[in-house]
């Protein structure tokens, strides 16, 4: 059996991706901590989604199916990513209501910790629809875009289990967790260039 292509999703598809990755997050214990009312998860995951989304140069690559989906951003050596002006960033905090002090909170540790010096992918997302987990398609999304890069990568693992995928893919813990007060221990994981 071949392996099932990696694709750029344009149009529908790329709306489609934007949902795929926003339902697999729906159980994750950071976004639950950042957004904790269930029945407003959905929403707010799906605008911080197009927030990073518009953050430079962003890109998502999706299973062809369409099970599991990858948001990657290329950082500079600065560490800059953005592309949203001021204004911009205080009408987006504004728009997350009462999740907009945890999203601060988590902003200001992520950037905090983020390395700086060197040209890098950010994998900020990665998300596999709960009934295709298990199944390798994590694995196969961060197979192609590695595989295709020259640069080194960078991600905060969110979970155990995103720990033990990362580490298979030669990532290596990067200091210590970042502690969130009340919420889940994140990782920071970095991958030399190949």
């Amino acid at each position: 059996m071949t392996p099932e292509p990696v694709v750029r999703p344009r149009g529908d598809a790329f709306d489609a991706a934007v949902e795929t990755l926003a339902v697999a997050y729906l159980d994750d214990p950071l976004v639950s901590w950042l957004f904790p009312e269930p029945t407003s998860r959905l929403r707010f995951q799906r605008g911080f989604i197009r927030f990073l989304l518009a953050a430079g140069e962003a890109e998502l690559e999706t299973t062809a199916a369409g099970a599991a989906v990858a948001l990657w951003l290329t950082v500079e050596a600065n560490g800059e990513f953005t592309g949203l002006t001021a204004d911009e960033l205080t009408a987006l905090h504004a728009s997350f209501g009462p999740a907009a002090h945890r999203l601060a909170e988590l902003g200001g540790e992520f950037t905090r910790r983020h390395p700086h010096g060197e040209r890098h992918l950010y994998l900020p997302l990665i998300g596999v629809l709960p009934e295709a987990r298990g199944q390798g398609h994590g694995s196969l999304l961060l197979r192609h875009r590695l595989a295709g890069s020259s640069l080194p990568a960078y991600l905060e693992a969110s979970t155990g289990r995103g720990v033990a995928l990362y580490a298979r893919h030669g990532f290596v813990p990067l200091g210590d967790p970042i502690h969130l007060p009340g919420g889940p221990d994140c990782h920071p994981m970095w991958r030399p260039a190949p």
